[in-house]
């Protein structure tokens, strides 16, 4: 077998079904598509691998390659196949139809042998022409014969493998259109090649070789691991391809070449106008460099704009650019792109000696995107700016911060980067800013020890409040982090005073704050404390960070109104643009499970998809690790198991070598809620169990972290009552807040019913239900009790719980407990009457039209409503009536013009 294949699955499974049937008598063709280098030999290779492997059904491999010096060869490709198939050793005779006597020998030998035949035919496209005539002759006759012929080749101009593909009825043609590699699969090929990439150094190699696997293989063996595992700026072109850049660059004139170098410089898509401005060349100039393959058309909107033909030819022209060339370009570039930042990064690259003015432009708008949260383009402003500078204290100062930033990010070895510059720089012991970098930088390698003995230091110089506070805001993240609640308690009262100096606010100490009193098992003793913080602090910074605690605690209490009005703040505009991005930050986390708990699902994905979108661009990704598994949770429950794990496995990469027992915490409850809605119990309970076991988990109330209800439910699931009703044991349903009661008590009636204690989990069930648990643990426990009442009989009881629960569960979209529920109404034998007071008006008329024949397009048309909206009401519809199809409503609308009827 050959090597690990990326990215690739569903292309082998298409050949590897074809092989099947082939080896069963079907005759089939499949055909690969794709550019140079996009991987078609490989997955060639692999067919034939896979057409070899086992002792027993090997196949028979005719494989034959076309090579652009035998395009003129006649029937160059149809003697290499018949010599492949052990054929006769002499050419066809004389004066015969030639093409037909080679396809004919070939026949016979894939009819006479034993086993299929797997014809195999590389770079089809240089095939000579009177071969090809010889493969439209043997491919129409492979009817019946158990042949798969694997062919590929390039887009082409011509028509040709569309004619001799509509030529080969019946035989079954596959087209496999083979694209470039995506993202995450340009980091697993890394990662095989032993160069672990963060999604934001992925994506630029990505863009940088379109995804081309062998362009990819060539540039992770010739590019130092050191400049593809950061996002520092565009990366060099593999040797080969510069070479052959560099040879067409030289041939070209000098309008041509001017055209290219000025598009290399810009690094986007241009206007013809824009290119005349930067080159001084005219249109000729462009066409001929489209020609020789150096740049290309492209459309953007109405207009018609010019590029580098690929990002590499991009990185190849830069490299032969003489500097002074280089800097002139930039000079002009700056002058004609709108955007500041690009702007900034052509002013910086074009000076050509030490400027303290423009560094200090570049470092007053690297501040304002850091503003705005954009913190890689801040640090990458900040590098560039010290090229403005000359050595000394400001330039390392520029260092430190652009660190600070890029290390928040994730990117660890360009900050370990600048770190070690700062260092080469310094004259003296290291200060607070360097060591708090330090510190920052070894919290995100999962140096607990080496972060928190950096921090401790920056806290006993007390050089900068801001630095002070910050400090102390990361050790009281370290102990929460690590499940030390009293410690994080202790430093965050600290930032908190610390941040009474001037200049200094904090960022997430408050919330720390209450979240250490959590892990002690107190939450509720941090509110009179924040209160009178949010009293002093109304209208600055800090406020965001106050406001956001009090949410949480409030929101664990199941005070969802009050909840709501602390994130409703406003920060006073004046204080500066960095407020805005502090306060979006600061307000995620707790939005993000309060809609979640509310059962706003559509908001927790929308946020889970953009939060997954802002890592892959660069923006602060600090909220995440707390995010990522409640858009897990929520995409679970919707059946969206594929999503649910991509969330989890980036939410894991973020808290790689980290402690995160929070975000770990979380985790498991969103595998537990995984497991369970795909009914592997066995699996909720393997991912739940550990917090039974966690001292932490199990001091945290359950108003936090709801989890006992979930494994409680597993573990009897998989016959572990007793361990069930410990995992219960010593958790109070007053100190639960409305929301955790009502998950415990549904985990403690599921332990009650295996007991045989009816009454008692009746009971529980119903007090559930009473609870303002909001629609989430409210639809799981009408759920639950109207289950519980269906099953001893009750019918009639059950059945309005089970339709508020199946309703709610629809609204929800959550896919299991809706079907639960489905299930639940059929067993129970009854329905409401169609036109009864389960259906609203709108409903009604929903149904009425669907009777009469009508499509949800139709319906939609004639109530001036979305397709979207039909839908929802039809599967509500369905729910209400105990219906699944549209047939099961007809007969049921049938039903009720014949009589009315008892809810039987």
């Amino acid at each position: 077998m050959t090597g690990a294949l990326v990215g690739r699955d569903e292309e082998l499974r298409l050949i590897s079904d074809a092989l099947a049937r082939a080896r069963q008598g079907s005759a089939e063709v499949v055909w690969l598509e794709g550019d140079a280098g996009a991987g078609k030999s490989t997955l060639l290779q692999r067919a034939v691998a896979l057409a070899s492997a086992g002792p027993t059904a090997r196949c028979r491999v005719w494989r034959a390659t076309c090579d652009p010096a035998e395009t003129a060869l006649e029937h160059g490709l149809s003697a290499q196949l018949l010599r492949r198939a052990g054929g006769a050793a002499q050419g066809p005779p004389d004066g015969g139809p030639v093409s037909t006597w080679y396809a004919e020998r070939l026949l016979e030998l894939a009819a006479g042998g034993e086993g299929a035949v797997v014809l195999v035919i590389d770079d089809l496209h240089w095939g000579d022409r009177s071969s090809l005539q010889m493969l439209r002759h043997l491919l129409r006759r492979l009817d019946g014969l158990p042949v798969l012929a694997l062919l590929s080749h390039r887009p082409m101009a011509s028509s040709w493998p569309q004619d001799l593909r509509r030529s080969l009825a019946p035989v079954e043609s596959t087209v496999i259109g083979v694209e470039g590699l995506g993202v995450d699969d340009v980091r697993a090929l890394a990662a095989a090649a032993g160069v672990p990439l963060t999604v934001r150094a992925a994506t630029l190699l990505h863009e940088h070789t379109q995804g081309n696997a062998q362009l990819l293989a060539t540039v992770l063996a010739e590019v130092p691991a050191e400049l593809l595992t950061n996002s520092e700026g565009p990366l060099p072109a593999p040797r080969s391809f510069s070479e052959w850049v560099g040879e067409a660059f030289r041939a070209a004139g000098p309008e041509e070449q001017a055209v290219v170098a000025a598009l290399a410089v810009l690094e986007r898509p241009a206007t013809f106008a824009e290119v005349a401005a930067l080159s001084g060349a005219g249109a000729e100039a462009v066409d001929q460099a489209v020609t020789r393959r150096l740049l290309r058309h492209t459309a953007r909107g109405a207009g018609r704009l010019v590029d580098v033909a690929h990002a590499l030819v991009r990185s190849a022209v830069i490299e032969l650019l003489p500097l002074a060339e280089g800097m002139r370009l930039h000079d002009l570039a700056a002058r004609i792109v709108a955007d500041p930042v690009q702007a900034m990064r052509h002013r910086l690259l074009a000076c050509g000696r030490h400027d303290p003015e423009l560094a200090q432009s570049a470092v007053e708008l690297a501040e304002r995107q850091a503003g705005q949260g954009a913190l890689l383009a801040s640090a990458q402003l900040l590098v560039l700016a010290r090229r403005a500078l000359p050595a000394g204290r400001q330039r390392r100062r520029l260092g430190l911060r652009a660190a600070e930033r890029l290390t928040r990010l994730g990117e660890v070895r360009w900050a370990s980067q600048l770190l070690a510059e700062a260092d080469a720089e310094r004259d003296g012991p290291r200060d607070a800013h360097e060591l708090f970098v330090a510190g920052q930088l070894a919290l995100q390698l999962g140096d607990g020890a080496a972060a928190t003995e950096a921090l401790a230091q920056v806290w006993e110089l007390q050089q900068d409040p801001r630095l002070s506070v910050g400090a102390a805001e990361l050790l009281a993240f370290l102990a929460w982090d690590g499940g030390a609640g009293e410690a994080a308690v202790r430093w965050s009262e600290r930032a908190l005073e610390s941040a009474a100096e001037p200049g200094a606010s904090i960022r997430f100490a408050a919330t720390s704050l209450v979240a250490g009193w959590a892990t002690t098992g107190s939450p509720g003793r941090a509110r009179p404390r924040l209160e009178e913080l949010r009293h002093r602090w109304r209208g600055t910074p800090s406020e965001a960070d106050v406001s956001t605690a009090l949410s949480i605690e409030a929101m664990w209490r199941s005070d969802f109104e009050a909840a709501e009005g602390y994130l409703a703040f406003e920060l006073d505009a004046s204080r500066g643009e960095g407020n805005e991005a502090l306060r979006r930050a600061s307000t995620k986390v707790v939005r993000v499970e309060l809609d979640r708990r509310l059962g706003r699902w559509d908001n927790v994905m929308a946020l889970a998809r953009a939060e997954m979108a802002s890592l892959d661009e660069g923006w602060d990704s600090r909220t995440a690790a707390m995010t990522l598994p409640v858009g897990a949770l929520v995409a679970a429950a919707r059946g969206d198991d594929a999503f649910a794990s991509q969330i989890l496995t980036r939410a894991e990469e973020l808290l790689a070598g980290l402690p995160g027992v929070p975000g770990r915490t979380l985790m498991r409850i969103a595998r537990g809620w995984q497991c369970a809605q795909r009914g592997d119990w066995s699996g909720a309970v393997a991912a739940l169990y550990p917090l039974h076991e966690d001292p932490v988990a199990r001091a945290t109330p359950e108003c936090v972290y709801p989890w006992r209800g979930e494994l409680a439910e597993a573990l009897v699931q998989v016959g572990r009552v007793d361990e069930a009703r410990e995992v219960l044991a010593g958790a109070s349903v007053e100190d639960l807040g409305a929301y955790g009661a009502a998950n415990w008590l549904r985990g403690a009636a599921v332990v009650a019913v295996a007991e045989g204690a009816l009454t008692v989990a009746e009971e529980r069930l119903r007090a559930a239900v009473d609870l303002d648990a909001g629609p989430v643990m409210g639809t799981r426990a009408q759920l639950a009790l109207g289950s519980l009442l269906r099953r001893q009989g009750r019918r009639r009881a059950a059945v309005e719980l089970l339709e508020q629960a199946a309703e709610g569960a629809a609204r929800l979209g959550a896919v299991a407990w809706t079907e639960q529920a489905r299930r639940e109404l059929e067993m129970s034998g009854l329905r409401r009457s169609a036109d009864g007071e389960g259906l609203t008006p709108a409903e009604r008329e929903v149904a009425r039209l669907v009777v009469s024949g009508l499509t949800n397009r139709e319906v939609a048309e004639e109530l001036s409503v979305s397709i979207k909206t039909v839908e929802s009401h039809l599967t509500r519809i369905f729910v209400k009536l105990g219906v699944r199809h549209r047939v099961g409503l007809v007969q049921a609308m049938e039903e009720s013009r014949t009589g009315p009827g008892p809810i039987a």
